[in-house]
């Protein structure tokens, strides 16, 4: 082989050594990447521009940009879930437990307390049927609460003024469905008593608490637990 030919075979030789470093560089700078097996969005920065670009996945980075950041505001949060809530204890009705007076003379019925006692009769100095209610050993001289029902009653608004006596403000309430008037007012020693009065089948029914006790709220539940019969 003469000079010639070596120095082409030489030139030949070191083309293709330049061609594989400038190939080898155009790769690493633009080719693919190895890239982390991530789902988050990645924010890359092109390394000769300074360009900044967010791709959906680190593998679409491309060679010639740096990833930066990766963004955890999209990163998927995990689900709350909720404490259930705890159903709300019902009430006990402490009506429920107490004794029951029914009366089909004058076609009603009521509960009261069951540590109470009742004892029903015809006043005859009052010409009215009467009801009291309380402690056995002492119902007839301080009863707790008393019914009364008066005959040859109209209108409630007439049937009121028996009580004109009783200070306080009369408000509108009902009776065993039947509309009635309700006043709170104090009596002897400063107690307050209750008393609700109402018109069914002319019969006027007057139900109240006394002085003997505090039992306005105790008479407030015996009125809702009132029933006419007919």
């Amino acid at each position: 082989m003469n000079n010639k030919g070596f120095v082409n075979i030489a030139l030949i030789g070191i083309v293709v050594i330049l061609l594989g470093i400038g190939g080898y560089f155009v790769w690493s700078e633009y080719g693919p990447q190895p890239c982390a097996q991530s789902l988050l969005p990645s924010e890359a920065v092109n390394k000769k521009t300074g360009e900044k670009k967010i791709f959906e996945y680190p593998c679409a980075v491309p060679r010639g940009w740096v990833i930066t950041d990766y963004h955890p505001a999209t990163t998927p949060q995990p689900t709350s879930i909720p404490t259930p809530q705890q159903p709300s204890p019902t009430p006990t009705n402490e009506t429920t437990s107490w004794k029951t007076y029914k009366n089909d003379t004058y076609s009603f019925e009521l509960k009261y307390p069951s540590d109470w006692a009742s004892k029903g009769s015809w006043s005859e100095n009052g010409g009215f049927f009467y009801v009291a209610f309380g402690v056995a050993n002492s119902i007839d001289s301080k009863p707790l609460a008393t019914l009364r029902v008066y005959p040859n009653q109209t209108t409630l608004d007439k049937f009121i003024k028996y009580f004109d006596y009783v200070g306080g403000t009369w408000k509108n309430v009902s009776l065993g469905g039947v509309a009635a008037k309700e006043v709170v007012s104090t009596g002897q020693n400063s107690k307050q008593f209750i008393l609700t009065a109402s018109v069914k089948n002319s019969y006027g029914f007057e139900l109240a608490s006394t002085v003997f006790g505090d039992n306005v709220d105790t008479v407030r539940k015996m009125n809702l637990t009132f029933q006419f019969l007919k």
